[in-house]
């Protein structure tokens, strides 16, 4: 049965932003990892999944452009990389969750991946959220390879993820 994207579009990016915001599923496995070892095995799919908390940008996020914006410090605790092995599901996906900076230079650098990805300013989960003050995303993109979410909090916090949907199978 063919996926429709219309309809899953929706439920991915709710996943993607409960990850970005640090209460969504994705998370958990952080949690859990920090229990287990590294290499642990996806209880849904039994494929094996690789987690870690070396914060080095991975090479695919790098060609695709994805940075750390100079003066800002990465948050351990907060930022996840993930990358699934197996047949199926594959995805990789990278959250950079930065400390607290004045929130016009965080404003800037969501800017520059506004521009750099051609991403649009997400005013529905600005209003559902008091404490983000500007989020771009691609969301409405359906055909877009990566999901690219780039946001400031009013505390001055900033969140660049990347999640490869092509991987993910939502494309």
């Amino acid at each position: 049965m063919p996926i429709n994207k219309e309809k899953l579009a929706p439920i991915l990016f709710i996943l993607v932003a409960g990850l970005v915001i640090g209460s969504g599923v994705f998370l958990l496995m952080k949690d859990d990892s920090e229990k287990k070892s590294n290499d642990t095995v996806d209880e849904e799919t039994e494929q094996p999944v690789v987690e870690t908390n070396n914060l080095e940008m991975p090479e695919w996020a790098v060609e695709l452009g994805i940075y750390n914006p100079e003066g800002f410090t990465i948050n351990k605790t907060e930022s996840l990389i993930t990358s699934f092995q197996g047949t199926d599901p594959l995805f990789d996906s990278v959250t950079f969750v930065y400390e607290p900076n004045e929130i016009e230079a965080a404003k800037l650098v969501a800017e520059d991946y506004k521009l750099k990805f051609n991403l649009v300013e997400n005013d529905t989960l600005m209003n559902q959220y008091e404490n983000i003050v500007l989020q771009y995303d691609n969301q409405k993109e359906i055909e877009a390879k990566y999901l690219i979410i780039a946001r400031v909090e009013d505390s001055g916090v900033l969140t660049i993820s990347a999640l490869n949907q092509l991987q993910l199978g939502t494309l």
